[in-house]
């Protein structure tokens, strides 16, 4: 239906009102795309069904297309009608929209499996991987994604060595300020910074006896207590 939309905009521009045919088209593949960001915005970003936003945008579209279309459109310019002229081969009439068709298939085809747009990206290497913008989010990222037996500022900076580094040696006042910001902004649990996840462990299981102690003694429980 947006394609639909798309034609009767672009041929009523053209031939009603006297726009330059190939400035109607832009229009008309204008309005397909806006549909398309809109529909993905809908499902990315606010995060609704692609069936019922795909379905809300039909009716739109058809709605429009009832609104705008209240007449026949006669008198088409002749570029517009050019796709749909044909040529023979044999007895076979081809049109030219078919060979445009797949002329296209070809380009996305190249594009999908060729080019940095769409081929499947193997890393040969964590730097190289780093270089272009890559990160690695592990499903499980305790077991993967942490060195469970170093502290926490290791964890939060090691990333960022090459950042905290000059001359090859650590600046600690730098590291310090930002292991303090990445505990705030990523709410890290820890009573410092230095603690590795050993101490961290014992202190959780600390926590949950307090937790069960309380819960025996009856109501009342601080829910400070709770973590």
């Amino acid at each position: 239906m947006i394609m639909a939309l798309s034609s009767v905009l672009m041929t009523g521009l053209a031939a009603n009102s006297g726009m330059n045919p190939l400035l109607a088209i832009l229009v008309g593949l204008a309005v397909c795309v806006a549909f398309g960001v809109l529909n993905g915005w809908l499902t990315t970003a606010i995060g609704l069904p692609s069936f019922i936003v795909t379905l809300g945008t039909f009716n739109i579209a058809y709605a429009l297309v009832r609104i705008y279309t209240t007449a026949t459109i006669t008198s088409v310019p002749d570029p517009m009608l050019f796709f749909g002229e044909t040529f023979g081969i044999g007895s076979t009439q081809i049109s030219y929209g078919s060979i445009l068709m797949l002329a296209l298939f070809v380009v996305a085809g190249f594009v999908l499996s060729s080019t940095r747009a769409g081929r499947a990206y193997r890393p040969r290497s964590p730097t190289e991987a780093v270089r272009r913008g890559i990160a690695l989010v592990n499903e499980d990222r305790k077991a993967h994604g942490l060195f469970l037996k170093l502290n926490v500022t290791t964890n939060t900076t090691i990333s960022a060595l090459k950042w905290l580094c000059k001359a090859g040696i650590i600046q600690r006042a730098k590291e310090k300020t930002l292991v303090q910001r990445m505990i705030k902004d990523l709410r890290i649990k820890t009573p410092n910074a230095d603690r590795g996840r050993a101490g961290a462990r014992r202190g959780e299981r600390g926590g949950d006896h307090e937790v069960r102690r309380r819960r025996r003694a009856g109501p009342g429980v601080s829910r400070g207590h709770f973590k």
